[in-house]
């Protein structure tokens, strides 16, 4: 058994195992090679171990407090001192929905005619022209649908 941590052991890692591994990583360059080539964002574990300023932690835990805090209610008095004012205003938004779609409606014209498509025989071509470079030119039409690409088969990514 090594004394060295193996990445891959620390990838599933959790609890107090894990802190044992990430104190290790922090101490030993061979280990945190090793976990760099398996992968390497598992090196983001030694930011646990850094500490956190006390003005950082109350200022998130002020933020946290603000954003989970229900916001008042809108329209405030007025709103609240007319409970027909409500209704009044669904009613207005519901009757311009109404207007708007009957003038749409309205205003829409004679459907449009469909004439009938000629039946067009289904063909398909493929074209390669090789070029002087190492790129082709590939062509391919099916009916009357035309894709053409450029290839290159010796580009690595």
């Amino acid at each position: 058994m090594s004394a060295h941590v193996d990445p891959e052991t620390l990838a599933d890692a959790s609890g107090p195992s894990r802190i044992l591994m990430v104190d290790h990583l922090a101490a030993c360059p061979a280990c945190r090679e090793a976990v760099a080539r398996f992968d390497p964002s598992l090196l983001f574990s030694l930011l646990s171990r850094a500490p956190i300023p006390e003005r950082i932690l109350d200022a998130v835990s002020a933020e946290v407090s603000h954003a989970a805090t229900p916001a008042p209610a809108r329209g405030g008095a007025a709103w609240e001192a007319w409970p027909g004012t409500r209704r009044a205003v669904a009613a207005a938004v519901a009757a311009g929905a109404v207007l708007t779609g009957l003038a749409a409606w309205m205003s829409r014209g004679p459907a449009p005619v469909l004439l009938p498509v000629a039946a067009v025989p289904a063909a398909a071509a493929v074209e390669v022209t090789p070029d002087a470079a190492i790129s082709q030119v590939v062509d391919m039409t099916v009916g009357d649908t035309q894709v053409v690409m450029v290839y290159n088969g010796k580009l690595s990514l």
